[in-house]
């Protein structure tokens, strides 16, 4: 059961992604009795947050400026929800993991609410919140600098917190990856964090969906031979998908 202040951060997010919705139907969406959802509304209603009028329930877009991975999470999420999915039957009960950052990742995390005795180490804050409200996972916070539009914890604080722990496995995003450059990211700040739970790991999965496999980021974190487990969508090129299978990853196409 979502608390309060859980079901109301689900609510806006819901609302970003469609900015207005039936009144009914958006409670339909959520965990928790109506008179409780109602409450949340006016108590959101209140903060000037949204709006209300006629059974319609709106976002005040004039005081909402998107993240980048807000923006994300609305972008090929069908194909993302299915990486997740596909992720989670790689995990074993009682595992220690690293999770980055990014909207895949972060779909990934959400599947993760049945694994008992996890312990989750993130720099992403959205992760953390995700993950805090199971009880029988257990969640570290890195240090470190926070950036708005990945809401995660970047710079040497936050690599000197991953490399305080060794993990199982860690999952990580990617913003491109092929067989010659390995896994690249457009984010210079929180690539340092990356290639640290790249060196603490056992084993390295990505998740990416199909539009990152055969692109090039401006920043390398990783080669393709240092890479366990690609996990990505049945649409992605396949040509770059053999070439990575040579280099010896094992993809898992969902």
């Amino acid at each position: 059961m979502l608390k309060p202040w859980q079901r109301r951060e689900k609510i806006l997010e819901i609302l970003r992604g469609a900015y207005e919705m039936p009144v009914n139907e958006l409670i339909s969406k959520l965990e928790g009795s109506p008179a409780s959802l109602r409450r949340d509304l006016r108590i959101l209603e209140a903060r000037g947050l949204i709006s209300r009028k006629h059974g319609i329930v709106k976002l005040n877009l004039s005081l909402w400026h998107p993240s980048n991975l807000e923006r994300k999470l609305s972008v090929c999420s069908e194909e993302k929800k299915r990486i997740a999915k596909a992720v989670v039957s790689l995990i074993k009960e009682g595992e220690v993991l690293f999770f980055d950052t990014g909207s895949t990742v972060l779909y990934v995390a959400r599947e993760l609410r049945n694994h008992k005795g996890l312990m989750v180490i993130t720099n992403s804050l959205p992760v953390a919140r995700e993950l805090g409200a199971i009880p029988h996972i257990k969640v570290i916070m890195t240090g470190g600098i926070y950036q708005h539009d990945e809401q995660c914890l970047v710079g040497s604080m936050a690599e000197q917190g991953i490399r305080s722990y060794k993990a199982s496995k860690a999952v990580i995003g990617a913003d491109g990856f092929t067989a010659a450059e390995g896994v690249t990211s457009h984010d210079p700040e929180n690539a340092g964090v990356t290639r640290a739970m790249v060196e603490r790991a056992g084993e390295v999965i990505v998740v990416a969906d199909y539009r990152k496999i055969g692109v090039r980021g401006v920043v390398p974190i990783v080669s393709a031979e240092r890479v366990d487990i690609l996990v990505t969508n049945c649409e992605a090129d396949q040509e770059e998908i053999r070439a990575l299978e040579a280099k010896g990853v094992r993809v898992i196409l969902s």
